[in-house]
């Protein structure tokens, strides 16, 4: 059987077999190196991994600019392992909404067996690009090297469940056509739809007069009875509880057919 470590040597010589060639190679990244995910010990018993954009370096996230600096400074390997380094302090691993929290409450709803500490995390996108100081989109080209990089991850990985955030983590993993797992697509817990639900939705009087609420609303109140880890400062339920009963309503789609 193969070990964690086992895992993540492979994943690691993926990474270092890929290069780009000179006529190729964009000339807004940050870094080159791409980088493999966070795999929890736990794996094992788990086998869900969320993943999101890409790490926007040019952000103004407290610490980011630092962050940037230290990894410029790094040898390639470890560029390439660089969501195991302890360059942020405390438990960043570098994935900003996992990193502030915003994940939590919906995984621990559906999920409520795991901790925070045994899901495997990350980006799909495996570059960045900025733009005049500021972060720029991933690019078509990028998106579709990741996928090619992804499909060779997942092969090895064998994960049970992909959750995969935000429209572009969903295209990359639909181009790298894993069918060995279940794939939940969703949205960012604080982007346009989510502000949307919680400006045309009042949670103190609505709550428990939606079919699909009504469903969630058990799982919801023993997950709010019980400690979330890392709830951070800014992460509210407003912001986070669509996403928690829309990941809810899937699981129970799946698990109904």
């Amino acid at each position: 059987m193969n070990t964690i470590e086992d895992i993540k040597c492979r994943l690691i010589q993926i990474c270092e077999n890929f290069f780009f060639s000179d006529n190729i190679r964009p000339d807004k990244i940050i870094i080159e190196a791409p980088y493999i995910p966070y795999i929890p010990s736990s794996w094992d018993q788990n086998r869900i991994l969320v993943l999101f954009e890409s790490q926007n370096l040019s952000g103004a996230m407290e610490g980011n600019a630092e962050y940037e600096d230290e990894l410029e400074k790094l040898s390639k390997a470890d560029q390439i392992r660089r969501l195991y380094t302890d360059l942020l302090g405390g438990e960043r691993i570098g994935i900003s909404p996992w990193d502030l929290g915003y994940l939590d409450f919906p995984l621990k709803v559906c999920f409520p067996e795991f901790d925070r500490a045994d899901f495997a995390v990350g980006n799909s996108v495996l570059w960045s690009l900025a733009k005049n100081g500021k972060n720029d989109e991933p690019s078509k080209f990028l998106i579709e090297q990741s996928s090619r990089l992804w499909k060779e991850f997942l092969s090895e990985m064998q994960p049970k469940t992909i959750i995969a955030v935000g429209d572009i983590s969903s295209q990359v993993i639909k181009n790298a056509a894993y069918s060995d797992g279940i794939i939940l697509n969703t949205y960012f817990p604080y982007g346009r739809y989510p502000s949307f639900i919680n400006k045309h939705f009042d949670f103190s009087v609505d709550l428990d007069t939606y079919d699909d609420v009504k469903y969630a609303l058990e799982k919801i109140k023993k997950t709010l009875d019980s400690p979330i880890s890392s709830l951070k400062k800014g992460v509210t339920l407003k912001k986070t509880l669509p996403m928690a009963i829309s990941l809810l309503q899937k699981l129970k789609r799946i698990n109904n057919d």
